[in-house]
């Protein structure tokens, strides 16, 4: 027979998941005793996997922000077009936004520990996609006119931008991008 708290953090993290998305943007709503008496964990219990209410929702985002990173440094393996594979970095992103851009940051309280965990996980990103974008300029996948660490950061900071709203197309963000798909023949050549 197993212990009732086998798998604790697993299952704090999947209510907490769940609230998250079901109260978004509701400030207040992610109510912790709620949430461990959902998951059948006492409160105590979940002061021995997560420091705090902050730490718990900056988890769940780890989380998921991990599966971007992991699709960012796979996808240079992959045998797609660059448009294809930036396309999937989007939609990553876009999910990513649209879960808990306006959910989870609600919740968070504005202290700097909170913002420099955040800015840390960014610049992650950024290293990836740098790498990303000299391995296609590398294979000659990509033709790029600007510095590869200033396209990184503004590649990183458009997509999520557009991820925050649902309505954006990727056919025209990728027109606005105006990278050089070279594996793809441009209109006009």
């Amino acid at each position: 027979m197993s212990n009732p708290i086998d798998h604790a953090r697993e299952k704090l993290m999947s209510c907490g998941k769940k609230r998250l998305i079901q109260n978004k943007g509701k400030c207040g709503a992610f109510n912790l005793r709620e949430i461990t008496a959902e998951s059948g964990i006492a409160l105590g219990t979940f002061y021995n996997y997560f420091d705090s209410k902050d730490d718990f929702i900056l988890q769940i985002m780890d989380a998921d922000w991990e599966e971007i990173l992991k699709t960012v440094g796979e996808l240079a393996s992959f045998d797609l077009s660059l448009y294809e594979k930036v396309k999937r970095i989007y939609f990553k992103i876009s999910l990513f936004e649209q879960t808990y851009r306006y959910t989870a940051m609600s919740q968070l309280k504005p202290e700097e520990k909170n913002l420099a965990h955040i800015k840390r996980k960014e610049q992650e990103a950024n290293i990836l996609l740098k790498a990303f974008l000299q391995e296609e300029i590398d294979k000659g996948e990509l033709g790029l006119e600007a510095k590869i660490d200033s396209a990184a950061y503004f590649l990183i900071q458009l997509l999520f931008a557009a991820g925050r709203n649902p309505e954006v197309d990727f056919d025209e963000l990728w027109k606005c991008m105006n990278f050089r798909d070279t594996s793809v023949k441009q209109k006009g050549e």
